[in-house]
């Protein structure tokens, strides 16, 4: 017994269906605004592949080019190299804001700058 037993026909396909047509739209949406317009255009022709074969069609042209582009951009170690270096900084860049963001001090607590408060200090780094 599968996963997809427990959850009903109509109900899957009624999903399935949602979620690529709201992928499109915000895929094409996102083409004119800031965001990852192709991205979200391919996610939604990945989710309606699911159902439809003219989906599917379209994908094919689609992950031969994202694979060519990838295969040129690792052709040599100092890319490979310098792809993983600009990643582990980027998380590192992360820590060190996490740990290092102003906190709001209120007695003997302290909250983020995301948090809600009303009265404190703040300790800026």
């Amino acid at each position: 017994m599968g996963r997809t037993d427990v959850i009903p026909s109509w109900l899957r396909r009624t999903g399935i269906e949602l979620l690529g047509w709201a992928l499109i739209a915000v895929g094409l949406a996102a083409l004119v605004l800031p965001g990852p317009g192709l991205l979200a255009l391919a996610g939604g022709l990945v989710v309606l592949s699911l159902r439809y074969a003219w989906a599917k069609r379209l994908l094919v042209p689609i992950k031969a080019e994202a694979l060519k582009i990838a295969e040129k951009q690792v052709r040599t170690w100092p890319r490979i190299v310098a792809s993983a270096l600009g990643g582990l900084a980027a998380i590192a860049a992360g820590i060190l804001w996490g740990v290092r963001a102003p906190r709001c001090r209120t007695g003997g607590h302290s909250v983020t700058v995301g948090g809600f408060q009303e009265a404190g200090s703040w300790d800026l780094p």
